[in-house]
């Protein structure tokens, strides 16, 4: 896709009072994401974001914050070989159920994974304050392009906004809205960088 595509806007209601009392009683974001599992149904999110990383005509693909896998269970049948990694022992489990090819691990784990054509994330920079080292990592570990999928809207705790055109990522034109109940609008756009 390109930038010049047409912004798709779909409202997504997301989110329970009790997630949401769990995230403001965590000390911080590692603590509250090591215990989160995010719901198993793909969205028209996932579904372009999967579209997006397929116009690569990847052989292999890298999720960092893969949760319970189903961005990798869309590629799956499109790729000779995949990896995810999540911080939720909790969610790597499931993934596993799916027979898919997961690790445990957080930021530090990048250091360890080799080379994938593409590499991508789905709402997981967005909560992560600092991202220098890891965008670092994740350009080392792509051979083709680099894809994420996250938004700049602060409305909650351990969401952070992040200029990603200043580490060379180019937005597409797709926007996907998310509405939480309380807090409101969240737009998700997918932006991409080529090797």
């Amino acid at each position: 896709m390109t930038g010049d595509s047409v912004i798709k806007k779909i409202r997504h209601y997301a989110g329970t009072k009790k997630r949401h009392l769990k995230r403001y009683l965590a000390p911080n974001a590692k603590t509250y994401y090591r215990s989160y599992v995010a719901n198993d149904s793909i969205s028209p999110l996932n579904n372009e974001l999967v579209r997006e990383l397929l116009s690569y005509n990847p052989k292999s693909a890298f999720e960092f914050g893969c949760g319970v896998g189903k961005n990798l269970e869309l590629l799956r049948p499109h790729v000779e070989e995949h990896l995810g990694v999540d911080i939720s022992e909790k969610a790597i489990e499931i993934a596993k159920a799916k027979n898919l090819k997961v690790i445990c691990g957080d930021e530090t784990s990048l250091k360890t994974i080799g080379s994938y054509d593409v590499v991508f994330t789905c709402s997981v920079l967005d909560h992560i304050k600092d991202i220098d080292s890891i965008v670092h990592e994740l350009k080392r570990i792509a051979k083709v392009a680099i894809v994420i999928a996250e938004t700049n809207t602060e409305l909650l705790r351990f969401y952070y906004s992040h200029d990603y055109e200043s580490f060379g990522f180019v937005k597409t034109g797709y926007e996907y809205v998310s509405v939480l109940p309380r807090e409101g609008e969240a737009p998700y756009h997918i932006w991409h960088l080529e090797k």
